[in-house]
């Protein structure tokens, strides 16, 4: 079967999809969903930071070798071996938060099956509530 929308209509659908996920995901834990992403932003910015002090650490060694001079000044101003801890405690966050991530997902994931199970549970009893109203008391499978 050939699928006939186009690109942009396969967007939409997807972005409508995600957007309900999220609302349903805040329902049933919006703590949960903002820890998530704001570890989700930390994590984010951890990659470029690593950079950023490898880059310090590399200038800072070669500027001790004297090889060459730093291209920051500040590089020179702080001790190499701060810059060693600073991206040591970088690398180390970063290995930390993407289990967190998985585990706080996974929390998610319980939390919104828990959530429409509740749902869905809900709205079957309104319904045979509302089935035994209509028939005047009487069950409907009699």
């Amino acid at each position: 079967m050939e699928n006939t929308k186009s690109f942009g209509q396969n967007l939409a659908g997807t972005a409508r999809i995600c957007w309900t996920t999220v609302q349903l995901v805040w329902k049933a834990s919006p703590v949960l969903l903002v820890a998530v992403l704001l570890l989700f932003v930390v994590q984010s910015g951890l990659a470029p930071l690593q950079l950023a002090l490898s880059r310090a650490v590399i200038d800072s060694l070669a500027a001790l070798a004297g090889r060459a001079t730093a291209l920051d000044p500040i590089v020179t101003r702080v001790p190499l071996a701060v810059w060693i801890a600073l991206t040591l405690v970088v690398v180390v966050l970063g290995q930390l938060i993407a289990p967190l991530i998985a585990m706080l997902q996974s929390r998610i994931g319980d939390r919104l099956t828990g959530y429409i199970t509740e749902q869905v549970m809900l709205n079957a009893s309104r319904e045979s509530v509302r089935r035994c109203d209509t028939m005047g008391g009487r069950n409907v499978e009699e």
